[in-house]
């Protein structure tokens, strides 16, 4: 792969080997890579060699799947979940899911 080549991988995790991802970044065999997918979700330190406990992965880009939503979106997500645990905290909550029915 060219050494200019950057990676997007906005599929599946599991896609891109993240490990040989991570190497070719810190070794700066291509250039730089986004993705707002992994193999193991949800990410977090130590979850995903992109993610490691000590340092960081340089030019490497890793936003959350929900990304493309508009801020107006994200902001009536964030209202709708505050308004569930407020519900919930004042015992009415909203939207059970019963199982079996």
């Amino acid at each position: 792969m060219r050494k200019e080549a950057v990676i997007i991988n906005v599929a599946r995790g599991g896609i891109v080997n993240e490990a040989a991802l991570a190497k070719a970044l810190t070794e700066k065999w291509i250039a730089a890579a986004a993705t707002d997918v992994l193999e193991r979700e949800p990410g977090g330190r130590g979850t995903t060699p992109l993610l490691p406990l000590d340092g960081e992965v340089p030019n490497l880009t890793i936003t959350p799947h929900v990304a493309w939503f508009a801020a107006q979106t994200m902001k009536n997500l964030k209202a709708s979940l505050k308004d569930g645990i407020e519900a919930w905290v004042a015992g009415k909550p909203v939207n059970v899911v019963v199982q079996g029915r």
